[in-house]
């Protein structure tokens, strides 16, 4: 992410918590559909030096059992001000839940588990 017309660089880990919707978590799990996954995160990191101007862009989605406290997803970006690099990586995180063929099983407390944020997906 070193660049020298960069003055700002944001980093962004999306984090497994141990709660959703009130209720317990003890772990989450993504499943993917590898080759569209990692086509759409390359399309949204051009897209992003586009839209916002950024000097660079690096995201990162991880795949199996994610446990509580570690990154499950990671956007990088730099840009010469902070407004454009902000921007992007939430924008970013916004189209990773929109477009890309990853999805999210939580396990709880009781010992459940549940599908979370699908109903969206697919909505062109």
């Amino acid at each position: 992410m070193e660049d020298p017309h960069a003055g700002a660089l944001v980093l962004f880990e999306g984090r497994a918590r141990d709660h959703h919707e009130g209720r317990p978590v003890l772990q989450l799990a993504y499943e993917a559909y590898a080759p569209m996954a990692e086509k759409e995160l390359g399309l949204l990191r051009e897209k992003a030096i586009e839209r916002y101007g950024l000097t660079r862009c690096a995201v990162h989605h991880r795949i199996g059992v994610v446990p509580l406290t570690e990154a499950a997803v990671i956007v990088a970006t730099s840009s010469a001000h902070r407004a454009e690099s902000f921007q992007a990586a939430a924008w970013i995180m916004d189209e990773i839940k929109q477009r890309v063929p990853i999805w999210k099983r939580e396990r709880y407390r009781d010992g459940s588990e549940s599908w979370v944020e699908c109903t969206h997906r697919f909505q062109m």
